[in-house]
């Protein structure tokens, strides 16, 4: 038993080897980059709800659209249009309602304007 003591210890001893690590150890380089890489798998894990939350809405829309029927939306979009063109009528008259009184003294002054210029022209036109 002795001499198996003896055995084993000149053997660990004289070839300096550890039995606990059989494995060389890491270089900084490596260890750094498993830490790294530990890190990240936990930021990756405590935002993975987050993630989900965001692009959640995005999947949601992909889905609806992808489920869309293209009679159904053409149908949508004509209703759309002239309700917007209905509406838009309806303004444009209302504009020109309003409009209207300034239009109406915008063409007297005009109407002034080109009689003034006219009655200018025709007495040079006449006094030379």
């Amino acid at each position: 038993m002795k001499a198996l003591l003896v055995l084993v210890l000149v053997v660990f001893t004289g070839c300096q080897a550890n039995p606990l690590y059989a494995d060389e150890p890491q270089s900084q380089l490596e260890r750094l980059t498993d830490q790294l890489l530990e890190e990240l798998n936990t930021v990756k894990c405590a935002l993975k709800p987050y993630i989900e939350y965001v692009t959640e809405p995005f999947e949601k829309g992909v889905d609806y659209i992808k489920n869309l029927d293209s009679e159904m939306l053409k149908a949508k979009m004509l209703q759309t249009r002239e309700e917007l063109r209905g509406t838009m009528e309806e303004r444009l008259k209302e504009l020109q309602a309003q409009l209207e009184p300034f239009t109406q003294e915008l063409k007297e002054k005009m109407n002034l304007y080109t009689r003034e210029l006219k009655a200018f022209y025709e007495f040079y036109a006449t006094g030379s």
